[in-house]
């Protein structure tokens, strides 16, 4: 492949200079050396893609489930039936849990974007 610009920005670019616009399009020189690289690169795109999903499936499927178990534990309240620190560290864990698997998820559909 011979090296060349693939750019109908530059000559936008030229044309938005010629009028005294600023226009900030960039263009990229592609090289077949560049290009083989490019190409490794997209397997682990959707690799990354694939266990972020996997990540968020794990965490909304096993952290919620430990909630009934320490809202019945006699640990989750005291003598005076408020809730305790066990009860609110762990109910703080599991929503950390499921907030990561949401950013996972969001992060997972941006890469394959």
């Amino acid at each position: 492949m011979e090296r060349g610009v693939a750019c109908r920005a530059a000559r936008t670019r030229e044309r938005a200079s010629a009028r005294g616009a600023s226009l900030t399009v960039g263009c990229r020189v592609v090289e077949a050396s560049s290009r083989a690289a490019y190409d490794r690169s997209v397997p682990s795109l959707v690799l990354a893609a694939v266990l972020l999903f996997a990540n968020a499936v794990f965490n909304l499927v096993a952290w919620p489930r430990f909630y009934p178990r320490i809202a019945n534990d006699p640990r989750a309240r005291g003598a005076d039936g408020r809730r305790t620190a066990f009860y609110t560290v762990h109910v703080v864990l599991i929503t950390i849990a499921l907030v990561l698997a949401a950013a996972s998820a969001v992060t997972g559909v941006v890469i394959l974007l």
